[in-house]
């Protein structure tokens, strides 16, 4: 008897378990095809990212805020300009990570892993003219386990203001 016991509650684990789902991840270029730098930028000294957040270019950002941010490939000890560009998206990759700085997946099963997380959308952007322009990364924090969204287009208005339009 007891031995059924177990084995029942272990298959209904694995029933549960098997009906959980992994944190989205794949492309997802949600429709947009590309990014339409207004103006000139600058990259601040020593970094190789600048973010967008509530409308302004901005050196650092408020991790629990929707935020974009626009990397190069390089590092400069001076500041370094992106000049105003239309950049095409390439490929797009969406994922749910706990930490935003080493990019540590979320565990599946919240009830587990009921911390903060943050949804990132990395888009591969390619110009002809700026080839040293990367990516743009598009992300948002949320934290106790409550219920996030990826980052699409009425989002990304508030972010870049006037300074980039989706296409």
């Amino acid at each position: 008897m007891k031995q059924k016991l177990i084995s029942l509650v272990l298959i209904t684990g694995i029933l549960i378990l098997a009906g959980c789902s992994a944190p989205q991840r794949g492309s997802t270029k949600g429709g947009i095809q590309a990014f339409e730098l207004h103006r000139d930028v600058t990259v601040p000294a020593n970094k190789a990212r600048v973010v967008f957040q509530h409308g302004r270019a901005k050196p650092a950002k408020n991790l629990f805020d929707w935020h974009c941010e626009l990397e190069i490939n390089t590092v400069s000890e001076s500041p370094q300009r992106v000049l105003a560009d239309t950049f095409m998206v390439t490929s797009a990759s969406a994922r749910i990570v706990r930490d935003e700085l080493s990019g540590m997946p979320a565990m599946p099963f919240g009830v587990i892993d009921c911390g903060d997380r943050f949804y990132e959308t990395h888009y591969r952007l390619q110009s002809t003219r700026q080839p040293g322009v990367r990516k743009m990364i598009c992300r948002n924090g949320y934290t106790f386990c409550s219920g996030g969204k990826f980052a699409g287009r009425n989002e990304m208005r508030e972010i870049f203001g006037d300074w980039i339009s989706v296409r």
